[in-house]
């Protein structure tokens, strides 16, 4: 380890003031303007004292050199290698990650996935539940109510946590329960970054596959009993050709 002490003085009669050392060069301006104050004949003499101490191996985390300097014993300036290094790091080297991280990661800070909705309902002891289920969606923030006849049901309306699914999306929901004789008077309001405006959907009664599935069997036996009867036909009309073994 190497220390180096620099002095310099100043006082009343002594004109100029003593050159700085080289190692104030880079003062800052507060230092300049307390070595133009000192010149004052009234004031008596000062002293300027600079102090370097420098590390040949140092250990992590303790800068290789520090230099400080005093006015009339008062600390003014301070350097050191491993401050400088930070700065340097914080004001450089962290800002262009960041930037980086920003880009690589843009794709990801605007992805907007709309939600799928389904509302449904289920009567159970002369009430009916309203659920509206949102899956699908990102974001994760995402504001689902119940409305009846476009009033917001605050108190009434049950909500659950919004949870993550395992492709990055998130799924949520919302009931709120009435007289099944008034379930068509609710509408869910949904608010989602992915929408341009808040979405309203409605209970709708499931339509019945009954009538088609029953359509859908009709034609297919009528499609077989054509096709038999039209196979049938063939056969009878069938005729053995001249100079084949009728007999087997």
């Amino acid at each position: 380890m190497a220390t180096e002490r620099l002095e310099a003085a100043a006082g009343p009669g002594a004109g100029e003031l003593p050159p700085l050392p080289p190692y104030a060069a880079w003062a800052p301006a507060e230092l300049q303007a307390t070595l133009a104050d000192i010149d004052a004949p009234a004031q008596g003499p000062h002293s300027l004292r600079y102090f370097n101490t420098a590390v040949t191996k140092p250990s992590p985390g303790l800068p290789a050199l520090v230099s400080v300097g005093y006015v009339d014993g008062e600390l003014i300036d301070r350097y050191d290698s491993e401050t400088q290094h930070w700065k340097h790091y914080l004001e450089n080297s962290c800002i262009e990650g960041l930037r980086r991280y920003v880009e690589h990661g843009r794709a990801a800070l605007v992805r907007a996935e709309r939600p799928m909705v389904r509302v449904s309902a289920k009567e159970s002891h002369g009430f009916v539940t309203l659920s509206c289920r949102a899956h699908g969606f990102y974001p994760r923030p995402i504001s689902i109510s119940w409305l009846k006849k476009g009033r917001v049901q605050a108190q009434e309306t049950k909500r659950g946590s919004v949870t993550p699914n395992g492709d990055g999306t998130y799924h949520a929901w919302a009931s709120i329960e009435g007289l099944p004789a008034e379930k068509h008077e609710y509408q869910c309001c949904m608010e989602h970054a992915s929408l341009p405006e808040p979405g309203l959907f409605s209970w709708e009664p499931p339509s019945s596959l009954l009538p088609i599935v029953l359509g859908a069997v009709i034609a297919v036996v009528v499609v077989i009993v054509v096709w038999k009867s039209r196979w049938g036909r063939k056969e009878q009309g069938y005729v053995i050709a001249k100079g084949s073994n009728a007999a087997i």
